[in-house]
């Protein structure tokens, strides 16, 4: 993993904090990825979960498989299940803008 993408994963950890406010609270994180086209998309997702498990988040997971509609109602989806931060792998960059637009203001979204 190079060290931009290693600190913005870091930045993200670090963010979470602001999440909890006086209460603790497990952060509930989404992550969706464009296609395991190649084996860094494994190993990146593989390696976030892992991170994410030591700091005791809940997590959920999902592939779209090149497809954009598909990738934007899983980001619904997760939202409507309350993922509080996005970790994005888009299929498309301009149209992941979707994503971000409906996302609730205290949702912290991380394009990748």
């Amino acid at each position: 993993m190079n060290i931009s993408k290693f600190l913005s994963i870091l930045i993200l950890f670090s963010s979470l904090s602001s999440l909890n406010g006086c209460k603790p609270k497990i952060p509930r994180i989404g992550i969706l990825i464009h296609d395991y086209d190649s084996d860094r998309w494994v190993k990146d997702k593989n390696y976030i979960v892992e991170n994410l498990t030591k700091q005791g988040a809940e997590f959920l997971v999902e592939t779209a498989g090149n497809d954009q509609k598909k990738q934007i109602e899983q980001a619904r989806n997760m939202i409507l299940n309350g993922a509080q931060v996005l970790i994005v792998v888009p299929v498309n960059k301009d149209e992941a803008s979707k994503i971000v637009e409906m996302l609730p203001p205290d949702t912290i979204v991380h394009l990748i």
